[in-house]
């Protein structure tokens, strides 16, 4: 039987205590806030409090954080996520974050994969969705080799130092497309 969230190459898992220091600097790497709704630091403290309340319980908190994990060296290299979770509309919305010194080697990829899985075999899921820029070919790429279409566009969704920039909502509805790819 196949393990669940996990390939040959990674493993998500639930975030530990240990993983503290590790949020900090993912956390506060001020280059990834522009694709989320971070505006300030976070502090130690706060994490360390977020990590001794998080119970990886999504019907309960709306939520599921995990960690990807390298099955070959052990280490955390990203973060994969599912939030905005409606259990009456049964979908929640799918976000990831590798850690620079890890892109390039298809770990979001692989993530999202499991993520689709779980999300679909175990959590009984009808759909997961993404917001990712207009124009992020990587992601776009992404996402659609996973089952993902783009089916709509939100004007002036993220605002830069340059100006505003357009966001596509991207949607995998479970039946209707093939996610084995």
């Amino acid at each position: 039987m196949k393990q669940l969230l996990q390939d040959e190459a990674v493993r998500l898992r639930a975030l530990e205590p240990t993983d503290v220091d590790t949020l900090m600097a993912w956390e506060n790497d001020t280059q990834s806030w522009d694709s989320s709704t971070t505006i300030a630091p976070f502090s130690r403290a706060v994490l360390w409090q977020y990590l001794q309340q998080d119970v990886a319980d999504i019907y309960r908190q709306g939520e599921l954080r995990l960690v990807i994990e390298d099955i070959a060296t052990s280490q955390p290299v990203g973060m994969a996520e599912l939030f905005n979770f409606s259990a009456l509309h049964n979908r929640a919305e799918f976000g990831t974050y590798v850690a620079p010194e890890h892109r390039g080697g298809n770990i979001a990829s692989r993530a999202l994969r499991l993520v689709i899985e779980y999300a679909r075999d175990y959590l009984n899921m009808s759909q997961l969705y993404c917001i990712v820029e207009a124009g992020n070919a990587r992601s776009e790429h992404m996402l659609s080799r996973a089952g993902f279409v783009p089916t709509g566009l939100l004007k002036s969704w993220f605002r830069r130092e340059c100006g505003s920039h357009d966001a596509q909502v991207w949607q995998c509805v479970f039946g209707e497309q093939d996610n084995d790819n």
